[in-house]
C-alpha cells in the first residue's frame, strides 16, 4: 500500500526525532489520516531491521482495524 505525501512527510520527521534521540513521540492527526497506515509502516521497517517492537492499541474498538492494517502489508511476526 502506498503512503500519502502527508503520510510519508510524518515517518520522516518521527525518523528526525528519532535520530535525535527522541523517545516519548505522540503523532496528532484527524480521523482518516491514516494514523494505523502510518504506525504499521513503521513496524514492518522495524521488524524487517529485526528490531523488536511492541504495539499498543488505545481503545479495543481499533483492534480489528488495526489487525486489518497489519495484514494488509503483511506484518505477522
Amino acid at each position: 500500500m502506498e503512503l500519502w505525501d502527508d503520510q510519508q512527510e510524518t515517518i520522516t520527521k518521527l525518523d528526525g526525532l528519532l535520530a535525535q534521540g527522541r523517545r516519548r513521540i505522540i503523532v496528532q492527526a484527524p480521523t482518516g489520516f491514516g494514523k494505523t497506515l502510518v504506525a504499521t509502516s513503521l513496524l514492518r521497517r522495524e521488524l524487517e531491521q529485526s528490531t523488536s517492537v511492541l504495539f499498543v492499541v488505545p481503545v479495543i474498538a481499533l483492534i480489528d482495524q488495526t489487525i486489518a492494517s497489519l495484514n494488509s502489508l503483511r506484518v505477522d511476526d
